[in-house]
């Protein structure tokens, strides 16, 4: 009975920091606009395809997208998908968690 106990307030800890965590994640996402993010987004891809000096062919080949996709990335113009985060940030050799910090904002770094 101690260990279904035990289990069950491991269980209660696991929602509670989870809830936490989604909790401070929606009060972040509320402080921009899904067009800032985009924006932010663009900046740092095309920063540290610069910094790499590739063209923006050259990092849809390292990513298996099309050059056209990459430069409306760029542009801010689209929203992308998890999936394709990850693929831009490896094709830079990023984490893609560093493509979504505004370098700009003081706060978060």
């Amino acid at each position: 009975m101690n260990i279904a106990l035990s289990q069950l307030y491991l269980s209660i800890a696991h929602v509670y920091i989870v809830a936490i965590v989604l909790f401070r994640c929606h009060a972040l996402c509320m402080e921009w606009k899904s067009d800032d993010l985009r924006q932010i987004l663009a900046r740092n891809v095309r920063m540290a395809r610069a910094d790499l000096r590739l063209s923006q062919e050259e990092l849809a080949n390292r990513c298996g997208l099309h050059r056209n996709y990459v430069g409306a990335i760029e542009r801010g113009e689209c929203n992308i998908t998890l999936v394709t985060l990850t693929k831009i940030a490896s094709g830079l050799d990023l984490t893609p968690d560093i493509l979504l910090v505004d370098l700009r904002r003081k706060d978060q770094m």
